[in-house]
């Protein structure tokens, strides 16, 4: 099989050192796996480090850090392995008979990497119950991960499940080493994550969108499907991450992720989008099934690209004259509900709100819809509520480059409409909440005076 090396960097994410010696390893769920994850999996990360001057206070080497197209099985087990270990306060192991619950095979491509020799075409590995002696006694683990021991040389190590998304970064080489930094915490993961989805969102955006004037949702798709190497990939929620020893002082990582009956999906058109989710709209909106909208949107997220898409095409419905209020209502409605169960995420939120200011700001600048203003506007609130967007990022999308410029008229009616929108939906303590801190923001895009005038004018304590 030829494949490009296409190297990623997951920092210190994920990466066990003993000072993460019984507590919870951050970006994992807190209880540590069982025989609920058994089934078949995609491998689409794998990684070798040395941990030969870990002991000492040195440098983790890096060896490899790559995508795959490996395979992950896991299935329930009840073999009982004899299984060295040392116990807490003991310098000595010692043998002892455990019974596993699970058995896991890993199986990889041969691809004749200079490195791929510390995977080899596989191994596999045996999963062991938080109430064995072998767990209990286990020095090297953190509380929320899942005790494993490879069949082939009897080493520990350790099996987690991602709770959060995680971006992994394209790096150029294999060089270099990693030091014990401080594991990433949530807050910052969240935000790294938005930044990646965005570049990911928009890096077509210079030469299909500005260059050749193709429409944002056409250039993003055309770039997922022949690109192969995007900027980010991402560990997503429910994925495995096993962290083994192989071979001594080789450390390696696995990041797969569940098959499922839609991986063989092939991938919608544009076309198809757009008439799947009219359909979802319409019968979100007959029946109110929740439940069939979550299904729909699974379906629809099998095509890259399909979640700033879809809401691309709701803000742009939404804006246009044919849309009613009540079918506007619903549409907010479903994005808030496929956004607070995880079927969107922030970054295809902000990614379809960008795409639709960045193609169609003349829609709002040329009066062709003459209550554009009113209706976009008024489908923000939802998403600062939520935090799926801030002011910040609104005054980005109105300060627009070039041909797109809106004028400077239109800026401050657009952050009147979605200050007053905030307040009718919500309150003046919410709008308080989202437009005070990003006043700074607000003064440089619409000038002091313009901007006091407007938070006066609708009771904003600050301002009067």
């Amino acid at each position: 099989m030829t494949q490009s090396n296409l190297f990623y960097d997951f920092g210190s994410w994920g990466h066990y050192t003993p000072s993460m010696r019984k507590k919870v390893m951050p970006g994992f769920l807190p209880s540590p796996p069982g025989t609920e994850i058994c089934g078949e999996y995609d491998i689409v990360f794998a990684a070798a480090l040395d941990d030969s001057n870990h002991s000492s206070g040195g440098c983790t080497k890096i060896f490899l850090r790559m995508t795959t197209q490996g395979r992950l099985t896991i299935q329930e087990c009840s073999n009982s392995l004899p299984v060295s270990i040392r116990e807490d306060g003991s310098t000595e192991q010692r043998k002892i008979r455990a019974k596993s619950i699970i058995s896991a095979k890993i199986q990889m491509p041969e691809w004749g990497h200079p490195t791929w020799n510390f995977f080899g075409p596989g191994y596999k590995v045996f999963g062991f119950p938080e109430d064995s002696k072998l767990t209990r006694c286990s020095l090297e683990k953190p509380t929320n991960a899942s005790l494993i021991v490879t069949k082939k040389n009897n080493n520990l190590g350790r099996m987690y499940v991602v709770s959060e998304r995680k971006a992994f970064r394209r790096i150029q080489s294999e060089a270099g080493s990693m030091t014990d930094k401080p594991v990433t915490m949530s807050k910052v993961q969240k935000q790294e994550v938005i930044d990646a989805e965005l570049c990911c969102g928009r890096r077509h955006f210079s030469f299909l969108c500005k260059d050749l004037g193709l429409p944002c949702e056409t250039g993003g798709l055309i770039t997922r499907f022949v690109v192969d190497d995007p900027p980010f990939i991402f560990a997503e929620p429910g994925d495995i991450w096993i962290d083994t020893r192989l071979s001594t002082p080789t450390t390696t990582y696995v990041l797969a992720r569940r098959r499922s009956k839609n991986f063989l999906m092939r991938p919608m058109t544009i076309h198809e989008i757009e008439r799947y989710a009219q359909n979802m709209k319409n019968e979100f909106m007959q029946k109110g099934d929740e439940e069939k909208l979550l299904l729909s949107m699974d379906r629809m997220k099998t095509t890259p690209g399909a979640g700033v898409l879809f809401v691309q095409l709701c803000v742009k419905y939404s804006t246009g004259h044919r849309c009613k209020d009540a079918e506007r209502e619903a549409i907010i409605s479903i994005l808030s509900i496929l956004y607070t169960n995880k079927k969107l995420t922030s970054g295809d939120i902000r990614g379809g709100f960008s795409c639709f200011f960045t193609n169609y700001a003349f829609y709002i600048r040329s009066g062709r819809e003459p209550r554009a203003k009113d209706h976009i506007c008024n489908m923000i609130p939802e998403f600062l509520h939520l935090k799926a967007m801030d002011i910040k990022l609104f005054c980005g999308f109105l300060d627009l480059p070039d041909e797109n410029l809106l004028s400077n008229l239109c800026k401050p009616q657009l952050i009147e409409i979605c200050l007053v929108s905030v307040i009718l939906r919500y309150n003046i303590a919410e709008a308080e909440k989202h437009f005070a801190p990003a006043s700074d923001i607000l003064v440089n895009l619409l000038g002091a005076r313009t901007w006091y005038e407007i938070a006066a004018r609708h009771g904003l304590r600050r301002y009067q």
